[in-house]
């Protein structure tokens, strides 16, 4: 699990650049890029909606109002890292999308392949991982399984979906504790997704299954299947203790 390790280690270390891109204030938005008033006019740019990692092997978009945060965002040999926050925020442009729900939005692409295998099969023993010590141990973001609960585990289009409490104290005072991780296959790689409410403006469960379900269903949409799916799922099961 090496990769998918140090994928989550990143993702630790940038938690405070994701809460600082993502809680950005619409007031912030409304600054006139052409200055002063004095009669000119403004370019307004767009933030992106969608972006290509590992050689372009794979794609990375997120629901509508969700666009990615490229200053954030990592794409190196041993995998990647995206995320994604409100379009408004980002493009610093009122005229930009926005969200129906705020939240961080966050996607981890390894750069494992392996054989085909039965999706299913392959989600059954993840699931099974995640209720042992190891697996609460990975979710947690001070790598102690006591801080972990799992409170719901479920599957949409051929994804793992746990909503996950952690009670670490972690320094994201502005990130709510109970979170959506969802994991699953893309033509061959293992992508991990994330979904985060603030702590000062929480939504219930349903809401935040809504919206990693319309996550997994977006980077499907744009990923064409080339494999069969279930790849990166058996090389990850290969590696777990």
């Amino acid at each position: 699990m090496s990769t998918w390790t140090s994928n989550l280690v990143f993702l630790k270390r940038r938690a405070t650049a994701i809460f600082l891109v993502s809680s950005l204030a619409l007031s912030a938005c409304a600054i006139d890029a052409g200055g002063g008033g004095g009669g000119g006019f403004s370019i307004l740019r767009r933030a992106p909606q969608s972006i290509r990692v590992l050689d372009r092997q794979v794609a990375i978009a997120g629901p509508d109002g969700f666009c990615i945060d490229k200053t954030s965002s990592r794409d190196v040999e041993t995998g990647a890292f995206v995320l994604l926050g409100n379009c408004a925020a980002i493009s610093q442009n009122p005229r930009d999308d926005q969200p129906r729900v705020p939240a961080v939005l966050t996607a981890s692409v390894s750069t494992d392949a392996g054989a085909r295998a039965d999706d299913a099969e392959a989600l059954d023993r993840l699931e099974s991982f995640f209720s042992t010590n190891a697996g609460r141990k990975a979710l947690s973001r001070s790598a102690k399984a006591d801080t972990v609960s799992i409170h719901r585990v479920t599957r949409v289009d051929g994804a793992l979906l746990l909503f996950v409490g952690d009670s670490s104290k972690n320094g994201l005072g502005s990130i709510a504790q109970d979170y959506w991780r969802g994991l699953f296959d893309v033509n061959g790689h293992l992508v991990t997704v994330t979904v985060s409410a603030f702590a000062s403006r929480p939504f219930g469960e349903d809401v935040g299954l809504d919206l990693i379900s319309g996550f997994v269903k977006r980077i499907r949409a744009v990923n064409p299947d080339r494999t069969g799916g279930g790849g990166a799922l058996i090389a990850l099961f290969n590696r777990l203790p």
